[in-house]
Formats: C-alpha cells, structure tokens, sequence
C-alpha cells in the first residue's frame, strides 16, 4: 500500500464521532439542556459526516492502495459511506432540535451492514487483525441498534416533567421518603397534622 491509507482516516474520524456521542449522551443523561447541546454537537457531527464524504471519495476514486482491492473498497468503502450519511443527518436534526424517531432507523439499518461487516472481516480475514476489527465493527453496529430503542423509549415530556423509560424507571424505584421532627418516615404524608382536641371533647 502507498504511505497514505485513507482506511487510518476513516477509523479517526470513526472514533471521534464514538467519543463525541459519548460525550453527548452523558451530557444529556446528567440533566443538560438538549437543545444547547444539539447547538453545540451537531456543527461537530455534520463536520465529521463531510469529512468522512471525503474519505468514501478517496476510496471509490483513486488508487490509494497501488493496486485493485475491490473487497476493501467494497466492504469499507459502502460502510463509510453510509457513516457519513448518518453523521451529516445526525447534525442537522441536533442542530435544529428536531425529533430523533426519524433518523433512528437509518441508524438501525447501519447497525445491521455494520454486524455483518465483522463477520466478513472474520470470515475472509479482511485486515491484518482480524478479530480488533470485528469487535470494533461489532461494537458500532450495536451502538447504532441501540439509537432506536433510545429513540422510541424517550418520549415528549408531558406536563408533569420528562418522560421516557429511564425517568419512569427511576420514578418507581425511587424510595418515597421524608423527614418530619428529626425522624425519616416511608411514604408519603396523605394527611395534615392530628389537632390536640376534637370539638365536643372535653
């Protein structure tokens, strides 16, 4: 191969955007604001799905590897691809807050290429090793099946708060606790204070 591989370009822009969704999901998890951090990491992801265009244009149109590698370009070169889109539709719907239902499907149709990737990569020993890239494969395309069920398990905050699987989760195992005269009593108080005489009592 020449001394330019645009395959290590493709994994670092692969594990930037791993990183970043990370961070984004952690952000979001710990309470943030969901539309200033679409504002904040959406720039970055659409940046990347460009970038990562480039890479698929690279592969398809030159001839980066001195000879024909048709089962690379094939297997990382569609991969890559598809990536790209994701990230570049992954910005735009952060950027403007938009609902994350639509794009969790395409994201679940890279997951299933990505599965069968690293069984390719392990069936026919597609790299020089073999089993670090399918795991990396393999980890992605479960990653990206697991955007639909976060998709579908969030829905619109109601009235009461947030909604979504988590806070109802977390709504039930919740000790329902408080503090009253220095001594932490279960449950809730259904009733107000009892009065030191009825009427009538003497």
């Amino acid at each position: 191969m020449g001394s330019y591989n645009p395959l290590v370009f493709v994994l670092g822009l692969v594990t930037a955007a791993g990183v970043s969704g990370v961070a984004y999901l952690l952000a979001v998890a710990r309470g943030g604001d969901e539309k200033a951090l679409g504002r904040l990491y959406g720039p970055l992801f659409f940046t990347l799905g460009v970038f990562s265009l480039g890479a698929v244009a690279q592969l398809y149109w030159t001839n980066w590897a001195g000879r024909p590698v048709p089962h690379y370009t094939e297997l990382f070169g569609v991969a890559t691809g598809l990536f790209a889109f994701m990230m570049v539709l992954a910005g735009f719907y952060l950027y403007q807050g938009l609902e994350l239902k639509a794009l969790a499907w395409p994201s679940a149709f890279l997951g299933l290429y990505l599965l069968q990737g690293a069984r390719a990569v392990l069936d026919f020993g597609l790299t020089r090793n073999p089993p670090l890239t399918a795991l990396m494969w393999g980890a992605a395309g479960l990653a990206s099946l697991g955007i639909l069920f976060y998709a579908y398990s969030r829905p619109d905050p109601g009235p009461d708060g947030p909604g979504g699987l988590p806070h109802r989760l977390y709504g039930l195992l919740r000790p329902h606790r408080q503090r009253r005269g220095g001594r932490r009593l279960k449950g809730p108080r259904v009733c107000g204070p009892m009065p030191k005489a009825l009427p009538g009592m003497g």
